[in-house]
């Protein structure tokens, strides 16, 4: 099974539905779906196969991906990590044996960027660890900016009734996450844990 699927699949899909739409201009969106079907799988089944084809092996990636991610979120759910967790999420957290946690561990996979591919933790090097931590601060740098951001920019807010749009222009969020990103990315900026006090500026600066 090929890793990228060409895109002419999906686009000589998208023209025969456009050049068959064209061509009857006075049927519904349903009744156009239902012809449009019908017809290309007496024309065309080459093209319809290759098009469920294509969709069924985006749907079995996606079950890959989420099967991976949440087993590597099992691992974490079952640690008391501080979060803005409620107190009842915690609860739920400590049940979580630890022979199931360990368990959960031995099935963890990372992604790792240079191969291409989700790799089991333990058969990961130094080199694979370091490569695919890289591939996790490069996501988290991007939320760690946006909420920060919001943070700030609800902080700005004169109450709960006012938008982003009645005091900023979109030069000026513009600006401000540049000055989010350049504070971040110095040190001036920190993310803390603590619900209430979410973005501290270091001491002296």
């Amino acid at each position: 099974m090929p890793d990228v699927v060409p895109l002419s699949v999906r686009q000589r899909f998208r023209e025969a539905l456009a050049a068959f739409a064209e061509q009857h201009p006075d049927m519904s969106v349903p009744e156009c779906a239902r012809a449009f079907v019908s017809g290309l799988m007496d024309d065309d089944r080459d093209l319809v196969q290759a098009l469920i084809t294509l969709d069924a092996q985006h749907i079995v990636a996606e079950l890959l991906r989420r099967d991976i991610s949440s087993t590597r979120s099992s691992v974490f759910a079952g640690l008391d990590l501080p979060s803005s967790a409620t107190q009842e999420q915690r609860t739920s957290r400590k049940s979580v044996s630890t022979e199931t946690l360990y368990e959960r561990i031995e099935a963890w996979r990372e992604y790792v960027p240079s191969v291409g591919r989700h790799e089991n933790i333990l058969d990961m090097n130094r080199v694979s660890l370091r490569n695919s931590a890289d591939y996790d601060q490069q996501r988290t740098d991007r939320y760690a900016l946006k909420m920060l951001l919001k943070r700030e920019l609800a902080d700005a807010l004169t109450d709960d009734s006012q938008t982003v749009g009645e005091v900023f222009t979109a030069q000026q969020i513009r600006e401000h996450m540049e000055s989010v990103r350049d504070r971040l990315t110095s040190g001036k900026l920190v993310v803390r844990f603590n619900q209430t006090d979410h973005i501290a500026l270091r001491k002296g600066q």
